[in-house]
């Protein structure tokens, strides 16, 4: 089949698949997931069996479709997709969202381990999935970009296909490199596996590039930087050491020198590096829609043409060809640029026009593509270079960096295999972040697949309707793979605890039986003395702190208020700047000189004759002139030599003090300062302090004499590391045991909110067993899909839309599918009939989200006037560029709205519980909904 030999993850794989076993695969991006999903499909159509493949985005569907059809044949492939159904009857592969395939589950699952939901026959047809097909004849599904499972929004519905697809159907889960993938392989085998005695998960690891990645740091050049240069060392182990001056630690050195300049690149800059280095084409992230495009157009201002004459030839010609189908998706301002090899591509863009730039992109004809993070979740874009302008984005909680995953999504896209030979990664020096966070990422691990299960009305309600008693609906919803990495983390922790605890337990013997090589009275004594030196280390901080204040307060006496030196001597006027002093002298009024302060400020004469200013906390003692040093030995005092004439000499003096005897100048100002007290006086200072360094000297020669006593026992080396090792595991059995405690109560309290809730919905555990019947509302809810089915219910139920025509359900439906995320303002109102429709439907609306309110649920409820004005206003035949011109909204937003609009519209005619005028009426504006350029 293949031209090529497969690498060592594919045939191991595809062996797995042969042998009948479900298979997770974890690999880089761009290192050939696709193929051993191909070998998959091979294996199930080589039994007469059918296959699944799913895919995240419609978009990738469409690719998949296409490649499959190449490979297997037009007539074996069909695709479903919310608005799109393509021989799905008579293929035997069948390309679809996940979505889907967990709507055609949903009458099937069963909560019975080793039950198998085909047995009942149910067709799959009403919710979305095979016409007319059955499950009982597919042989494996493959679940392309799993790790989607981690997504907060949407990962609900992998954990929900896993869960509900029936045992003996192989799964082959194709993930980018993650952290835990035997935790994802060995739930699948705990509750899809379980069924299938002689099935098994088998997790295939691999982290091999068939094109490797280099790495590459970009900023603005300068004499320390060309620009563009290797962001690692030559071994790949470590920054680029001449990105130093760059880092945290060089970044004060290397400002002094420059001034701080900015380090961020021009776009046209690093481009004419990546031109000369030939590393185009190239895929450019930036994480703004409008980002994308003003650099798109920037760079096509500054001149950069990155095509030949032949191929913007082969360009123009598309362009012409697309305009001819698409004449409403043509976008006149990107035409320049698209024609110099230079394009954007976002979700604000059509799905035509994105279709265009991703065809000229696979045909080697655009050089570079402005684009968001989107690009990099599958859509088979592959370039040379990826290059990331920032390596942080916008989240709901504000601006966050990168996680490793998404940066290692993002620069799988360089490299094309059979093209390249290696692919480039260029990493841009951003307003915050810098080449320290760069390499950070490169070596950060894979993260860890995480659960992101929540329950929805449609899941509950739909496990209901296949009418299972309460209690296997609970075991359903309790296999969450979220459940299985609670209960595994919780029996690890616990097992934990306990080696923890024997240790402990096993040491703490061996202390208290002299295992340390000494006698037990012998330790004994050691820890009897041990105790003792930390209670006289403690004493002394504290007499110290008391000696040191009290010292302060002494010194204060002894000297003369600064102002007052200032008036009586003329020298220090001219030497002092009197502007502190002034200052602390106005806010003192206020008492934040006293409190800055609170022993007062004070100047005083340097041995080189400087004046400072400072405050009672500086002075460490006061002495009559001359003044006196002692030698190193604490010698008698006596009077300092006379330096050389024009230096200084110091000498060191008590107190750990360096003293200088000053110039003439200095010595002339010394004479001019008299001493504030008496001989006596400062003898008597001078004995309180001597009275005060007496008990600190005694306090210490106690601790000196307890530390002999100590060094002199035998062991004491051993003895000191076993009360060392003994402290840390103490602190760490503590630690370990007050968390599993919070574990024990969360758990505890889990459990009795839950069986509180469900005894007081169902009156009793009694009715665990009750297998009940859902209202004409629920079975109407249902068959409805949403962010909140039962708000689509109520809404879609109500009478006030008795009576409206087709174009006014559109209105309806349209405003039910609002982003609530994104605000919608329209030029103009609905009608006055769908006005008052909107109206009435508003204490409905109320009700449901009082009611959410009150059991803590937060579905979004949602409903927007502008939003049903454009949508009524576009079914009643308004032109692309009359609605484009009429809302606030790109068109890429315009276009999600209508086709999720379209997709309600689909459904209703199914819910039989909704008024037969309102299907009829709905089943009339999908068709007048879904026109181009959708």
């Amino acid at each position: 089949v293949y031209d090529f030999p497969l690498d060592g993850f594919q045939k191991e794989a595809t062996a797995a698949l042969v042998r009948g076993d479900s298979v997770v695969v974890s690999a880089p991006t761009g290192s050939g997931k696709t193929l051993v999903g191909e070998t998959a499909i091979m294996t199930a159509l080589a039994r007469g069996q059918k296959a699944i493949y799913t895919t995240p985005l419609k978009a990738l569907s469409n690719q998949k479709l296409r490649e499959f059809q190449a490979l297997f044949g037009v007539r074996r492939v069909g695709l479903k997709t919310g608005d799109v159904d393509i021989n799905t009857a008579d293929a035997d592969v069948v390309v679809m969202t996940t979505e889907i395939l967990r709507n055609m589950l949903y009458p099937q699952a069963t909560g019975d381990e080793g039950t198998d939901p085909t047995s009942a026959g149910a067709t799959i047809g009403e919710f979305g999935g095979v016409s007319d097909g059955r499950l009982d004849d597919v042989g494996v599904v493959v679940l392309d970009e799993v790790h989607y499972l981690s997504d907060a929004s949407r990962g609900t519905v992998w954990e929900e296909t896993i869960i509900y697809c029936p045992p003996r159907v192989q799964l082959l889960c194709l993930s980018a490199t993650v952290g835990n993938p035997d935790d994802l392989a060995g739930w699948i085998e705990e509750v899809h596996c379980a069924g299938a005695s002689s099935q098994r998960c088998q997790t295939i690891v691999s982290d091999y590039r068939p094109v490797p990645l280099n790495w590459h740091f970009s900023m603005r050049p300068g004499r320390m930087w060309p620009g563009l240069g290797p962001l690692l060392n030559r071994n790949g182990t470590k920054l680029n050491y001449e990105l130093f001056p760059f880092t945290k630690e060089g970044a004060r050195e290397w400002a002094a020198a420059n001034g701080g300049a900015g380090l961020v690149p021009h776009v046209e800059t690093t481009v004419g590096q990546l031109v000369a280095a030939s590393m185009l084409p190239a895929v450019w992230f930036i994480f703004s829609r409008k980002g994308c495009d003003q650099a798109a157009f920037y760079l096509a201002d500054c001149g950069a043409k990155l095509v030949t004459p032949k191929e913007e030839a082969q360009i123009a010609a598309a362009l012409e060809e697309f305009e001819k189908s698409n004449p409403d998706a043509m976008r006149p301002e990107a035409v320049i640029p698209l024609l110099m090899g230079i394009a954007s591509h976002h979700a604000g863009l059509l799905p035509g026009w994105k279709g265009l730039v991703e065809n000229l992109f696979q045909r080697g004809l655009l050089k570079v593509v402005f684009a968001t993070e989107t690009l990099a979740a599958g859509v088979n874009m592959p370039a040379r270079c990826s290059v990331l302008s920032a390596l942080s984005k916008r989240g709901d909680e504000g601006p966050r960096m990168l996680t490793s995953n998404e940066f290692m999504q993002m620069c799988g896209r360089a490299g094309r295999r059979g093209y390249d030979t290696v692919g480039h990664v260029v990493c841009c020096q951003s307003p915050f972040e810098g080449c320290e966070e760069a390499f950070g990422l490169v070596t950060a691990p894979p993260e860890n697949l995480k659960s992101q299960f929540s329950i929805s009305y449609g899941m509950v309600l739909n496990l209901l309707r296949a009418g299972r008693p309460l209690s296997s609906v609970r075991s359903i919803v309790e296999r969450s793979f979220g459940n299985y990495l609670g209960g595994r983390a919780r029996r690890e922790q616990v097992r934990e605890l306990r080696r923890i605890r024997e240790q402990s337990d096993a040491l703490r013997e061996q202390i208290a039986t002299g295992d340390c090589g000494v006698e037990p009275e012998e330790w004994a004594r050691f820890i009897k003395l041990d105790e003792r030196l930390k209670e006289e280390r403690r004493l002394l901080k504290i007499i110290s702190r008391q000696t040191d204040d009290a010292m302060a307060e002494m010194a204060r006496a002894n000297v003369r208020d600064a102002l007052e030196v200032l008036d009586t001597v003329p020298v220090a006027r001219s030497k002092v700047d009197l502007t502190p002093v002034a200052v602390v002298e106005a806010y003192d009024s206020t008492g934040v000189a006293s409190a800055m302060y609170p022993l007062g400020e004070f100047v005083g004469l340097a041995a080189d004759g400087t004046w400072y200013r400072f405050d009672a906390s500086r002075i460490k003692a006061v002495s009559e002139n001359p003044v006196l040093h002692a030698d190193q030995d604490g010698g008698e005092w006596t009077a300092p030599p006379t330096p050389t004439p024009g230096s200084l000499r110091w000498v060191r003096a008590s107190g750990g003090l360096w003293r200088a005897q000053g110039n003439e100048e200095a010595v002339e100002a010394a004479q001019q300062v008299s001493i504030a007290l008496s001989s006596e006086a400062i003898n008597s200072a001078d004995d309180s302090e001597a009275d005060a360094l007496a008990f600190l000297d005694e306090q210490r020669a106690r601790i000196a004499a307890t530390k002999a006593e100590l060094h002199e026992m035998k062991m004491f080396s051993d003895m000191r590391r076993a009360v060392k090792k003994t402290n840390r595991k103490r602190e760490k059995l503590k630690k370990l045991e007050e968390r599993a405690k919070k574990v024990e109560r969360r758990r505890r309290r889990r459990d009795a909110r839950r069986l509180a809730r469900w005894d007081v919905k169902h009156g009793g555990s009694d009715r665990a067993e009750e297998t009940l019947r859902l209202t004409p509302l629920g079975e109407c809810c249902a068959k409805l899909r949403g962010e909140n089915e039962l708000w689509l219910g109520v809404a879609l139920s109500s009478e006030c839309l008795e009576g409206l025509d087709p174009t006014q359900i559109a209105g309806v439906a349209g405003a039910l599918c609002c982003d609530s995320n994104r605000p919608t303002s329209c030029d103009y109102d609905p009608s006055p009939a769908l006005g008052n429709a909107l109206a009435d439907l508003e204490p409905e609306m109320a009700e449901v989200m009082a009611l959410q309110f009150e059991a803590a649920m937060s579905s979004p409820v949602n409903m927007s006037r502008a939003v049903a004005a454009l949508v009524e206003s576009w079914a009643s035949g308004a032109t692309w560029d009359q609605v484009r011109g009429d809302t606030n909204l790109e068109e890429g937003d315009i276009a999600r709205v209508f086709r999720r609009t379209s997709e309600l519209l689909a459904q209703m005619p199914r819910a039989r519980e909704l008024p037969l005028a309102t299907r009829k009426a709905a089943e009339q504006a999908a068709q007048l909904v879904l026109r181009p350029p959708i």
